[in-house]
């Protein structure tokens, strides 16, 4: 029985990661595929019903390591142990697949490749020519480890065919990924409502106390406002719980209330439902922001903590995504609440939901047709 591997590093990399693999498996029934996690404790893949080979301590950066400063806090953190793991577990594993799928960067390309000479196919997630090319180092790695890329976009599969890289775009998996519940959150037509994205690393709590502040200062001015939260499966509810500020309280598991002034955050059933039932979302998010634009939204995106969401980081985002994404440079949350209201007053919900690119099966249908295992 033929046996493909898939490995992934980060977050969103493993979100992508299962809906590639249910494709797959959709299409190969008899095939047997396995997947391991980089980073983190592999929960989208538990989610999805994938047992995954391993799981690795969360660390500082959730895989995010875009500064020294990062990498130091990593590297006192266990990163070094965890590497060492991953590469025992390749090393140990990875001749046994007929093929191997790298959902990453070329970091975890060059860890698939270091024990074998299987086929490997690579999405490079997270970088993209709008806003951060491959280095001529990368691109040489690319051309000599992998059969075939799938960019996250048309301008980076065309820069890497110029490098005569196999390399095509046959839609973006995140995109794929987007859920909706049959939930009544019961909006009135007249609720202008706020989505609110913390984001899905650990930083994500101190994102959510941040937008606390600024969900009270736009509700003191903005009447008819209303709030929807994206909880990503990364944060649990208790943890949410325990790092509440004073005056926030739960309520079971729908929504955070505010016991002096009423105001309400309704958490969200699935991810979709904020995207659609929003107005305007408040985004301290990687994917999830690229996500809400793709749906049609505005995006409005601030510091926030940690290094997914520096000034750095949106302008990059920003790049990507133009005019849909706004980045505002003010930490004063009263100044941040003024300016989003007034940005509020010129955008509504989109009006239509775009489809899905099927990009999941648009993949796996190549990567079957690349191979002879079949």
């Amino acid at each position: 029985m033929k046996k493909i591997l898939v490995v992934s590093n980060g977050y969103g990399e493993d979100l992508i990661a299962t809906y590639l693999i249910k494709s797959l498996k959709r299409q190969l029934s008899s095939f047997i595929i396995k997947a391991l996690p980089l980073v983190g404790d592999g929960l989208s893949y538990i989610d999805a019903g994938i047992k995954p080979l391993s799981s690795q301590k969360i660390l500082p950066s959730g895989g995010f390591i875009r500064s020294p400063k990062a990498f130091i806090r990593d590297l006192f953190n266990g990163l070094i142990t965890q590497t060492l793991k991953n590469i025992i577990i390749l090393k140990r594993i990875s001749n046994k697949f007929d093929l191997i799928i790298s959902v990453g960067d070329v970091y975890c390309l060059i860890l698939c490749s270091l024990f074998n000479k299987k086929p490997r196919y690579f999405l490079p997630t997270a970088k993209s020519d709008y806003f951060m090319p491959h280095s001529n180092i990368e691109i040489l790695l690319i051309k000599k480890l992998c059969k075939e890329v799938f960019t996250r976009d048309d301008l980076t599969a065309n820069s890497l065919k110029k490098a005569k890289i196999n390399a095509h775009f046959l839609g973006n998996i995140m995109f794929d990924a987007i859920e909706f519940s049959d939930q009544n959150y019961n909006f009135n037509a007249t609720d202008y409502v706020f989505g609110l994205l913390p984001g899905s690393r650990k930083e994500a709590l101190l994102n959510l106390k941040k937008l606390f502040n600024l969900v009270l200062d736009i509700s003191k001015t903005m009447k008819n406002t209303k709030f929807i939260l994206a909880k990503a499966n990364s944060l649990s509810l208790e943890e949410i719980k325990n790092n509440l500020p004073n005056e926030w309280q739960m309520r079971g598991d729908i929504k955070l209330e505010n016991v002096k002034t009423g105001t309400a955050i309704i958490i969200a059933k699935k991810f979709g439902d904020v995207l659609k039932e929003s107005d305007l979302i408040l985004g301290l998010a990687g994917t999830a922001n690229e996500q809400a634009v793709y749906f049609g939204h505005t995006v409005i995106a601030f510091q926030g903590a940690g290094e997914q969401t520096t000034k750095k980081r949106f302008v990059e985002q920003q790049k990507l995504l133009g005019k849909k994404l706004i980045f505002i440079d003010e930490n004063n949350i009263s100044k941040l609440a003024e300016k989003i209201i007034l940005i509020s007053k010129n955008i509504h919900k989109p009006c239509a939901v775009k489809n899905s690119f099927s990009a999941s099966e648009n993949i796996a249908k190549e990567i079957l047709k690349g191979t002879q295992i079949n």
